[in-house]
């Protein structure tokens, strides 16, 4: 469902448009759009204002949509795989190829898996590497630190 007064694309069951303020179809009433101050959003649930950068919404306790928790955030962040994440793999799992998984390598974290880490030296040249910064993902990224 798009919102009929900034064209934002909204949840079919929300009754705010997080966009703008304006109530959607959903809620049944339609007062005036509001516009959020610098910083502020409208929650998608309940329509009250939140700052932009809240995980959930202080009056209803909703998940506000996009928002991801700090674990979320350390896992995946937004330019590609984490490096931390992926040289604690390395140091801990790296002979079974745990974080050749992580960065969506598959075929080469098989074969890590199933030759002990390329016999433990596969396993030592991918830890420098993470270590140093040149170990890239599956798209050819390097990984974020």
């Amino acid at each position: 469902m798009f919102c009929h007064h900034c064209g934002s694309q909204v949840a079919d069951d929300a009754k705010a448009c997080i966009h703008c303020g304006a109530f959607t179809a959903a809620s049944g009433t339609k007062p005036p759009p509001r516009t959020a101050p610098p910083g502020m959003i409208f929650c998608q649930a309940c329509g009250q204002q939140i700052p932009a950068q809240a995980v959930l919404c202080v009056h209803c306790g909703v998940k506000v949509a996009g928002r991801e928790d700090v674990l979320e955030r350390a896992l995946f962040p937004e330019g590609g795989h984490s490096w931390l994440v992926a040289l604690l793999l390395c140091f801990f799992g790296g002979v079974f190829g745990l974080h050749r998984f992580y960065v969506g390598k598959i075929v080469t974290g098989v074969l890590l898996f199933f030759t002990a880490g390329g016999l433990g030296v596969v396993w030592l040249i991918d830890l420098i590497r993470i270590a140093l910064g040149g170990f890239t993902d599956a798209q050819g990224r390097p990984l974020v630190r």
